[in-house]
């Protein structure tokens, strides 16, 4: 079994992007994020040490593509 927690808290920078070549627009904020996870299988139980963790990059997209893009 796996147990597991991601927390994002955003409040950073708001990047438009724009790919016509590719074919999507988009918007993306930046933040920080937290993960805790605790696995059990067998009888053992392992937990991850959260002290320590490090984020190097957390983002959330909104995007459009296909015949959605404009």
């Amino acid at each position: 079994m796996l147990d597991m927690t991601v927390t994002w808290s955003g409040g950073g920078q708001v990047s438009h992007v724009r790919d016509p070549a590719n074919g999507f627009t988009g918007r993306k904020v930046t933040g920080t994020s937290h993960i805790s996870w605790t696995v059990t299988m067998g009888g053992f139980t392992f937990t991850a040490d959260e002290s320590g963790q490090k984020s190097l990059v957390s983002e959330v997209w909104k995007e459009r593509n296909g015949v959605f893009f404009s």
